[in-house]
């Protein structure tokens, strides 16, 4: 059964208007519902992704910048891999001295040797030259929207980038050919990796940042295995990263490749999602069919233990009969039947005699008479039957009834009392029995 979903963000839950699709959130949200775990995993930071994120109000973990860092729904920080710092000055002197466009995502903020203005224009620029958005106005409203201008930090000196703890460089050129340019000698760099998003832009980040790495990690901190876990790609190329796992499919538009038995349709994100659900509820269905036929199993073997006793008990019992009848050997205590919840028949710990709790019926600890609520007629501790529906009870000394009907009670020492009906009245017996006021004597 699948408990964990990592989803990529773009090209699986993410739509031509860099949203996630309302097919996307239901999915989600039903996998949720089933306490299902889902985990979404980009290239990106958390910035860019907070405006994507916070329209389709799906709060769940993540995995950012290709492996870098893990944060939880509420932004706390799970995992993280950040890179050595001689590793960031070199990178990040031979972006400046290519002038090409970058910032960097730290453990305090987003930091950049160029100001907001400048990289608002170049960014500009990249986004019209991916032909998202074809025009100036619109891709200035877009620019607005993006979050990690919000936090961006500039700096002057290096020390004041080392400093910190690095975790990726983003890169981005409306240029390509000036990223061809310094290819090859970020790739030729011993402590970094290269990742390249597009033609237009790229990621550096340290080399035991990958996603394979991180999901390793996130599966081992919530003790989930890799049968257990499905991975939805954005593209084909990423599924080599993914060959340890069986559940693995990629989505890429219209085409698709799958790993074992990911799913049957994987046309986008949504439908992988739902059928991994369908698959888990037919398993529950199948699991629960196959309880029903052992309990059928046990009743069946009962009636025929008992139709064999029948038998032996009239003296025309068979072998097969005896054989039945003949005592199993005890197993080991690792070996025996766990109690069975479904049947609501647990035995009790003396292996006495069970407590059925259908028919209501239960045994006395001392196994005398039988306790039945149906009747409502229970049995005293001494054994004899008290009747409520005469309301006749017996008194505890034993002696004679005492009767509620004709209001004839009985003394302690066991005489009846007499009333007299010619008893005076109250009222000829008040002026005898009013008190005699005493004069004090001595005055």
């Amino acid at each position: 059964m699948i408990q964990l979903i990592f989803s990529d963000l773009e090209k699986a839950l993410l739509n031509n208007t860099y949203e996630i699709s309302a097919a996307n959130i239901d999915a989600v949200e039903v996998a949720r519902a089933k306490g299902k775990r889902f985990v979404i995993f980009t290239p990106r930071n958390a910035q860019r992704i907070q405006n994507a994120c916070e329209k389709s109000h799906i709060k769940c973990d993540k995995i950012l910048m290709n492996g870098a860092k893990a944060i939880d729904e509420n932004g706390h920080l799970l995992q993280e891999i950040f890179m050595n710092a001689e590793d960031v000055a070199a990178a990040a002197q031979l972006l400046i001295d290519q002038q090409l466009m970058f910032f960097c995502d730290t453990d305090k903020g987003i930091y950049s040797p160029y100001d907001e203005n400048q990289l608002s224009e170049e960014y500009g620029e990249f986004i019209m030259s991916q032909q998202l958005k074809k025009n100036k106005k619109t891709a200035k409203a877009l620019i607005q929207n993006n979050h990690f201008f919000d936090h961006l930090h500039q700096f002057e000196t290096l020390d004041e980038l080392t400093n910190r703890r690095v975790y990726c460089f983003e890169v981005f050129a409306a240029n390509p050919a000036r990223i061809g340019a310094i290819e090859h000698t970020i790739k030729a760099m011993s402590g970094v990796a290269f990742h390249d998003l597009n033609k237009h832009e790229f990621t550096i980040t340290d080399k035991t940042a990958t996603f394979d790495q991180m999901i390793l990690k996130f599966m081992n901190a919530v003790k989930v295995t890799a049968g257990e876990t499905l991975i939805i790609s954005g593209c084909k190329d990423s599924l080599s990263l993914f060959e340890a796992y069986p559940n693995c499919c990629a989505i890429q538009g219209s085409e698709q490749e799958l790993i074992s038995r990911a799913s049957s349709v994987a046309l986008n994100a949504s439908k992988a999602i739902y059928t991994t659900i369908s698959n888990d509820t037919k398993a529950e269905r199948d699991r629960d069919n196959a309880r029903e036929d052992a309990k059928m199993a046990r009743r069946e073997a009962e009636k025929a233990r008992r139709r064999a006793q029948y038998n032996v008990d009239n003296g025309i019992a068979t072998e097969a009969d005896l054989e039945l009848l003949k005592p199993k050997p005890k197993r080991a205590f690792s070996e025996r039947r766990p109690s069975n919840d479904d049947d609501k028949k647990p035995f009790r710990r003396d292996g006495r005699k069970p407590f059925n709790h259908d028919d209501k019926k239960s045994y006395s600890r001392d196994d005398r008479k039988p306790f039945n609520r149906d009747d409502k007629k229970p049995y005293r501790k001494d054994g004899k039957p008290f009747n409520k529906d005469d309301k006749k009870p017996y008194r505890k000394d034993d002696r004679k009834p005492y009767n509620k009907d004709d209001k004839k009670s009985f003394n302690k020492e066991g005489y009846k009392k007499d009333f007299h009906k010619d008893s005076p009245k109250k009222s000829e017996t008040a002026a005898f029995n009013k008190p005699v006021r005493r004069k004090p004597q001595g005055k």
